[in-house]
């Protein structure tokens, strides 16, 4: 019998070659997506950075900044916030959360609790002390941590990775930027607004730790009385900014108006109102570096052999923001400055971990609206609304459908809380209360949408951008009974004549920040593709190789890395 001979057919020898292929570029994507962990990890925050500033000041940027980011980084340029309540404390809860207001409890800075008939601030605790081993009674509102904010950051998850092997550290101007991006187990500073100081609390620590104390043994805040905030460039550079001189801008605790300033708040020696004022000028920044440097050495942070973790909020493009708007002279200058703090930063960073080592994520928590006053200049419908006289036109309102009584509880942007004690003794279905707030409310000045609890708990809001970004702002146990929406370039806000201007609306200018990641398998370019706040969490969670924190809802920008 003949026997027969088995070879390899054309047809065979073509799927072995498609299948090594596709093996060999198997191989090559796991290798791509499991870059070597770096050695620290830098959450770079800039409060109120508006994602336009980046092109409208970019040119005159140096190039080991801000620039470097944008061109060595992955930049998303169409990024923004997918929820309505854009508001410090919400925004930064959500940078390393990847969690909204709805799922992360964090529904504004301020909120109305119902069984206590008070205000809560958002990173309170009563429980801790505010300054780590003082022995000064607890004031209210004064002891801080993050046991209002629900969920874990990626900070937490990565200690958690590793039994607390890694360290991670958050710093910033405001309790709330420091706390919030810290999570559940990290380690927080923020500045004391009335010493000058950084200060923690027993929440972190029960003696403040020796570097600290020698940091605080400095004072770096009151180095900078008596100086004057000039223009970092010549005036001619400022020319796409608003005049300088406009009286609807915020003299507080004496920054003043025009450059230059004078940095002493009236005062003849460094006190409170002058380190309160500080915050208000680009020096709030440096002081804050101060501390990050002092912390990176200290703490030998990405030189341990471990991932390490540090988020820094820089604060004052906020502040300068809130008093001067974003289109003013101030405004540009601050931005030309913090680029020069984050080329500070990462010389420094490269000489002590190495920038080779180092994976930076870049964003802000908020943008800025426009001061309305500067809107009205061009012809354009802005104004200001005053919560307390809104407030009091709902009560009326009430009374004349029901009858007179105490209806509002409390007004926390831009929440308005019933008194469900009135509703109940009333007899009256908690719906038809909020209706008839509702309609009241939407033929008030300024106002564009309305909605209430029960539309927001049923799901029966409006198929629209503004009721998805609202839906996402809501929670059951924190949020109130109807929620307004002011009209573009409307300011609505608890002090109406306090600041130039603020942000917590869903409008683009309020929404749209930068995201940028800068290291190793990040694939740089500028990207515009749809990108959201919550996409970060997952995506460092991908690069460092740690669980995605557990109340996010992102997804990986894949297309940004390698």
């Amino acid at each position: 019998m003949k026997r027969k001979r088995y070879g390899l057919t054309s047809t065979m020898i073509f799927m072995l070659l498609l299948a090594l292929t596709l093996s060999g570029s198997n191989t090559r994507v796991a290798n791509a997506a499991s870059p070597k962990r770096p050695k620290l990890v830098l959450v770079l925050i800039s409060d109120g950075f508006r994602a336009d500033y980046l092109d409208r000041f970019g040119d005159l940027f140096g190039k080991r900044g801000l620039k470097r980011l944008m061109t060595k980084g992955a930049w998303f340029t169409n990024a923004e916030y997918g929820y309505s309540t854009t508001y410090t404390a919400v925004g930064h809860s959500a940078i390393l959360s990847g969690a909204g207001p709805g799922l992360s409890g964090l529904v504004a800075n301020d909120w109305y609790d119902r069984k206590t008939d008070s205000r809560v601030y958002c990173v309170e605790d009563p429980s801790t002390k505010f300054y780590a081993g003082g022995k000064k009674k607890i004031k209210k509102h004064a002891g801080s941590s993050p046991r209002n904010f629900n969920g874990t950051t990626v900070g937490d998850e990565l200690l958690l990775s590793n039994s607390f092997q890694s360290k991670v550290i958050s710093i910033s101007v405001k309790d709330r930027g420091a706390i919030l991006t810290g999570g559940k187990l990290g380690k927080s500073f923020w500045y004391s607004s009335s010493s000058g100081k950084f200060v923690t609390s027993q929440y972190y620590y029960k003696q403040n730790p020796k570097w600290l104390d020698a940091f605080n043994a400095q004072k770096l805040a009151a180095s900078y009385f008596g100086k004057e905030w000039k223009l970092l460039r010549p005036a001619s550079a400022y020319a796409r900014s608003a005049r300088d001189d406009r009286k609807y801008e915020t003299n507080y605790k004496g920054v003043g108006l025009t450059f230059p300033h004078k940095l002493t708040s009236g005062l003849e020696k460094p006190g409170k109102n002058y380190f309160k004022m500080l915050r208000f000028t680009p020096f709030g920044d440096k002081v804050t570096l101060g501390l990050v440097k002092k912390a990176v050495v200290a703490e030998k942070l990405g030189q341990r052999g471990v991932t390490d973790l540090l988020s820094v909020s820089f604060s004052s493009v906020d502040y300068v923001g809130h008093a001067f708007g974003p289109y003013s002279v101030e405004m540009q200058d601050t931005v030309l400055r913090l680029d020069r703090t984050v080329a500070d930063l990462f010389k420094f960073l490269d000489k002590k971990v190495g920038m080779k080592n180092v994976l930076v994520m870049m964003t802000a928590d908020h943008g800025m609206a426009p001061i309305s006053e500067y809107m009205q200049e061009f012809g354009v419908d802005a104004g200001r609304i005053n919560p307390k006289d809104m407030a009091k036109g709902v009560d009326n309102a009430l009374d004349k459908a029901f009858g007179p009584d105490d209806w509002v509880a409390a007004w926390w942007n831009p929440n308005v809380y019933l008194k469900l004690d009135t509703i109940r003794k009333k007899k009256l279905n908690p719906t038809d209360v909020e209706n008839v707030a509702a309609r009241f409310l939407l033929t008030y000045p300024g106002v564009a949408n309305v909605f209430t609890r029960t539309q927001l708990v049923n799901g029966t809001v409006t198929k629209s951008e503004q009721g998805r970004k609202m839906m996402a702002a809501f929670n059951v146990a924190r949020s109130g009974d109807v929620f307004v929406v002011q009209k573009p370039y409307w300011y609505l806000f608890a002090a109406p004549l306090q600041y130039g201007t603020t942000h917590g609306s869903p409008y683009d200018y309020d929404t749209r920040v930068p995201i940028i990641f800068m290291g190793a398998g990040v694939k740089a370019g500028r990207y515009s593709t749809k990108a959201s706040v919550y996409d970060i969490a997952p995506t460092l969670a991908t690069l460092i190789r740690v669980s995605t924190p557990s109340l996010s809802v992102g997804r990986v920008l894949h297309e940004g890395l390698k």
